[in-house]
């Protein structure tokens, strides 16, 4: 993940889009600049970021403002179709701080940033694991009231050794409030992110049961 190039990094920004990591996002491609943009990235390492518009802040270039934390992904399948347009799978390496935003090639009508990797703060092992068993028990009971998906669920739930990329995983997952995905996504403390999704999965099997009890 380290080896690729945030120094010139090509971005896909969308409304409440978020690629976190270890998670795939299906993208479809219609506009011009983002042709090209898929053009470029297969052409040089398939690597963008994904980012959030920041509906906040005001970038005063007549650019929509960017969030702060991008997902820095790479296409791990493309399929172009007959009218030009395509669609694609990102697969999540990781967060990425926006350092400045850069001048795209010329021709090109794309954005362009300069990043760092964000990564997660780092807990011992034991609170770690701690953490990734809650998760992981949780998912488990979710995924026996599911009425479909359950199985899926719990093959994501088992897939990642630690707290930190499972926590990830089930919130790309699970979470599906904008304002609390981009909560998650942008907390880079592996035990409140995994609260969170805790939490999140807790509503979701409080709601299940409800619904069953008022059924009867």
């Amino acid at each position: 993940m380290r080896n690729v190039d945030l120094s010139h990094l090509l971005v896909f920004p969308l409304p409440n889009a978020l690629l976190f990591p270890h998670a795939v996002l299906p993208l479809h491609v219609f506009e011009l600049r983002y042709r090209q943009l898929l053009e470029d990235a297969l052409a040089s390492g398939k690597t963008m970021a994904v980012a959030c518009l920041d509906d906040e802040r005001d970038s005063g270039d007549g650019q929509p403002p960017l969030r702060p934390l991008v997902g820095i992904g790479t296409i791990v399948a493309h399929e172009t179709l007959p009218d030009g347009r395509s669609n694609m799978l990102l697969r999540g390496l990781g967060r990425a701080r926006i350092i400045e935003e850069l001048a795209a090639p010329e021709g090109r009508l794309y954005r362009v940033v300069r990043a760092q990797w964000e990564p997660d703060v780092a807990i011992e092992h034991d609170a770690d694991e701690a953490a990734r068993q809650t998760l992981m028990a949780l998912s488990s009971q979710l995924a026996a009231k599911l009425p479909e998906g359950g199985d899926t669920l719990r093959v994501l739930s088992c897939s990642q050794p630690d707290a930190g990329a499972l926590s990830n995983l089930l919130a790309a997952a699970l979470v599906t409030e904008p304002s609390e995905r981009l909560r998650m996504f942008e907390t880079p403390e592996i035990l409140t992110r995994a609260d969170g999704v805790a939490e999140a999965i807790g509503l979701a099997l409080a709601t299940l049961s409800g619904d069953r009890s008022d059924a009867n």
